[in-house]
Order: structure tokens, then C-alpha cells, then sequence
């Protein structure tokens, strides 16, 4: 399964590297990754290496396409029926899933990473997954306004 994945650079603003389930494939922003390795104190191929098991973890995810498929079908509902009651639970399900997937891609990757690495890797996991929770917050509060905003008609 692993020698299957792709490994692209892109260009892409928003990430300094992710995975890409449906390609199968790991894309990396050079850039971003040097920047955000500077944050840790960290040399460029030591950060690389981490965030590389990380994403690694989540092609090793065997509920990954399955949690992928759930949240897109519960994107779907609440796009079919904006003003569902149900919608909330949706939105807090998606939210939760998320976070389970990015918590899953470090357990996985723990298991990938050079043991001289752990004591960085778990200060990057420990930042990351930090992140991860309140991003999924403020993505999901995004989403609700963005269905208060259908439902007015704005």
C-alpha cells in the first residue's frame, strides 16, 4: 500500500503538506515547510521527516476512506436540507471525525518515526493536534453561519 503513494510538490498556500485520498498521494509546500520548521527550532529534513510520517499515518489509516465518505455524505444532508434540525449534530459529527483522522495519522505515524526524532515528534504532534481542534471549531462555526446565511436567503 505504501509503495503505491505518490509524493508531489505543489504550490498550494494553505498547506504546508497533505494527503490526498483519492490520488493517493502526499503533496508537499517547500516553503511553508521551512517556515514552519524555523517555528520549532528544527532543520528542514528532521521537519520534513515528521510531518511526512504524519501524512504517512493517514494513507495507513484504514478508516480513512470510510470517515471520507461519511463526512461527504453528511455535507450532502445538510446542503439537501440547509435548515434541518439535525444539522448542528452534522456539523459537530464532521468536526469529530476530523479530529479522530488527524489523532489516528499521529498514533500511526508514531510507529514510523526514527527514535531520535520522538522528543521533536512529540512536540510537533502535541502543536499540531492543538491546532487541528480548533480549526475544526472555527471551520465548523464557518459552516453554520454559512447555513444561517442560506436559510435567510443572503
Amino acid at each position: 500500500m505504501l509503495t503505491e503513494i505518490k509524493v508531489k510538490s505543489t504550490k498550494e498556500p494553505n498547506y504546508k503538506m497533505y494527503y490526498q485520498i483519492e490520488e493517493h498521494c502526499i503533496y508537499y509546500n517547500v516553503d511553508i515547510i521551512k517556515n514552519s520548521a524555523s517555528d520549532f527550532n528544527l532543520d528542514f529534513e528532521d521537519y520534513f521527516k515528521i510531518i511526512f510520517c504524519h501524512e504517512l499515518g493517514h494513507a495507513l489509516d484504514k478508516n480513512l476512506q470510510k470517515n471520507h465518505q461519511l463526512v461527504n455524505g453528511l455535507l450532502q444532508r445538510i446542503k439537501e436540507n440547509p435548515i434541518s434540525r439535525l444539522n448542528k449534530q452534522y456539523l459537530n459529527d464532521i468536526k469529530n471525525i476530523n479530529i479522530k483522522n488527524e489523532q489516528k495519522a499521529w498514533e500511526n505515524a508514531s510507529g514510523l518515526i526514527d527514535a531520535s526524532l520522538k522528543s521533536s515528534f512529540d512536540k510537533v504532534k502535541e502543536d499540531s493536534l492543538s491546532r487541528v481542534k480548533e480549526i475544526a471549531k472555527l471551520e465548523m462555526e464557518n459552516m453554520r453561519l454559512k447555513i444561517l446565511n442560506a436559510i435567510q436567503g443572503n
